[in-house]
C-alpha cells in the first residue's frame, strides 16, 4: 500500500475545528464566516482521505487476486462514502435574530475516517454532556468536575495496546461497582458519582498510544499518587495519570429575548470528546489501520461511555443544528464545496414568512403569487427523520 504524507496540519485545527460547547450555534456574520472556513478545511481533509482510499482501491485491484479484489471493494466502499460527504451545506440565516443555523447536509458518518463527521460528532457529544453536567451541578452543589487521563505504555500492536487499556479500565470500573455494592475494595474512582469518558488514539512515531480522557464528578479530591499506584497495579506497565480540576468560565449566550451569563465547561468537554484520532498527526495509512483494527467484525468498537449520574444522556443523531421554532424570516444559503477553495455560495433564497405552517400557509402563498418570482434553481430534499439533505439537484 502507498502511504503518503500526513494530512495538512492547519493551525485552525489546533483548537479543534468544530464549534465548541455553548458556541455550537453561530450567531454573527463573523462567526459564520469562520465556521464555513473551518468546515472547508475539514472537508478538504476528508477529500484527501477519500483520494488516498481511491488510490488503494486501484492498487489492490491491480494485484489481480481474490484477496486484492476483496480489499479493492472495501477501499472503494469507503472512498465513495467520503467522496460524497458534505459536498453541500444548507444554512438558514435568521436575519432578524442574527442567527445562522446549519439545516441540511449529507454526511458519511464515518467519524473514524472522516475529519468532518468527527468534528461535528465531537461537538454534539460535548454539548449534550456539558448541558447534563450543568444540570447535575445545580442539583448537587457539593460535586466538583475533575478531568482525568489514563494512559498505557506505547506499543507497535494497536489492537493489543487498545484492549489492554480497555480491559484495565473495565477492571477499575468493576472494583468501583463492588465497593458500591459491598463496601470493600475502595479505590480513587469510588469517589466519582458520575463519569463520562472517551478513548483517543495517537501515534507520534514511537508506537501506538491509546489513552482515556474523562470527566469525573466527585465530592472528594482524587489523589493523583494513589490513582497512579492503583492504575499501575492493574496495568502492570503504566503509572502515568493526569488529574486536573475543571474550572468554568463565564460564557455570554444569546437567547431570543436577551443575553445571559452561564457557566461554561466547554473546554474540558471538548478535550474529552475531541477526535478519537488526531487526524492531523496521523498518516492516511495509520488512520486506515486504526479504523480496521477497531472494526474487527465490521462494526466499530464503542469508544465513548458514561457511568453513574452521566447515564441517560441522549446525543442528537442529526448532524444539523437545533432548529428555531419560530416564524421568523430567514435566508436560505446553499454552499458547495470546491476542491482547494473551500465552500462557495451556490444559491440564496429569501423566505420572508419563515417556516411555512398551517397558520401562515395562506399568507405565504399569497405573497409568493404576488411577487411573480419563479421557483428556486435548486431543490434540497430533507430527510424528516435525520434532518439531513438527501439530494441537491438543479431544476431544468
Amino acid at each position: 500500500m502507498t502511504d503518503n504524507k500526513k494530512p495538512r496540519n492547519d493551525v485552525l485545527f489546533a483548537e479543534q475545528a468544530s464549534e465548541q460547547g455553548l458556541e455550537i450555534t453561530v450567531d454573527s456574520n463573523a462567526k459564520h464566516r469562520a465556521r464555513i472556513t473551518r468546515f472547508g478545511h475539514l472537508r478538504q481533509q476528508s477529500k484527501e482521505m477519500s483520494n488516498w482510499l481511491f488510490t488503494q482501491h486501484d492498487e489492490a485491484r491491480a494485484l489481480d487476486t481474490p484477496m486484492g479484489e476483496l480489499m479493492a471493494k472495501r477501499f472503494g466502499h469507503f472512498a465513495n462514502l467520503l467522496s460524497g460527504c458534505a459536498n453541500y451545506l444548507l444554512f438558514k440565516h435568521y436575519y432578524t435574530l442574527d442567527k445562522y443555523k446549519l439545516s441540511g447536509l449529507k454526511t458519511c458518518k464515518k467519524h473514524m475516517l472522516c475529519p468532518f463527521c468527527s468534528a461535528i460528532r465531537a461537538s454534539k457529544q460535548a454539548t449534550a454532556y456539558h448541558d447534563k453536567m450543568v444540570h447535575i451541578l445545580k442539583e448537587n452543589p457539593n460535586l466538583k468536575p475533575v478531568f482525568v487521563t489514563l494512559t498505557v505504555k506505547n506499543g507497535d500492536d494497536l489492537k493489543e495496546r487498545f484492549y489492554h487499556l480497555k480491559d484495565s479500565f473495565t477492571t477499575l470500573q468493576t472494583a468501583r461497582r463492588k465497593w458500591l455494592k459491598r463496601g470493600n475494595g475502595h479505590n480513587e474512582f469510588c469517589k466519582a458519582h458520575g463519569i463520562v469518558y472517551a478513548y483517543e488514539i495517537t501515534n507520534n512515531g514511537k508506537g501506538w498510544h491509546p489513552h482515556l480522557h474523562m470527566i469525573l464528578l466527585v465530592d472528594d479530591w482524587i489523589d493523583k499518587d494513589k490513582l497512579s499506584a492503583e492504575w499501575y497495579a492493574i496495568t502492570g506497565d503504566s503509572f502515568i495519570v493526569d488529574v486536573r480540576r475543571v474550572k468554568p468560565s463565564k460564557a455570554e449566550v444569546d437567547t431570543i429575548d436577551a443575553k445571559q451569563q452561564k457557566e461554561d465547561y466547554s473546554d474540558g468537554f471538548m478535550e474529552v470528546f475531541k477526535y478519537a484520532m488526531k487526524f492531523t498527526e496521523l498518516t492516511h495509512y495509520q488512520i486506515w489501520i486504526a479504523h480496521e483494527t477497531l472494526s474487527p467484525t465490521g462494526r466499530l468498537t464503542r469508544l465513548q461511555g458514561s457511568i453513574g449520574l452521566f447515564r441517560g444522556v441522549e446525543v442528537p443523531k442529526t448532524m444539523t443544528d437545533d432548529f428555531i421554532a419560530d416564524d421568523a424570516p430567514f435566508m436560505l444559503i446553499l454552499y458547495k464545496f470546491l476542491k482547494g477553495a473551500g465552500y462557495s455560495v451556490e444559491f440564496m433564497q429569501d423566505v420572508p414568512l419563515g417556516e411555512v405552517s398551517l397558520d401562515n400557509l395562506g399568507d405565504a402563498l399569497a405573497e409568493y403569487n404576488a411577487s411573480g418570482e419563479v421557483l428556486p434553481s435548486y431543490i434540497v430534499s430533507i430527510d424528516p427523520d435525520t434532518g439531513e439533505s438527501m439530494r441537491v439537484r438543479e431544476v431544468t
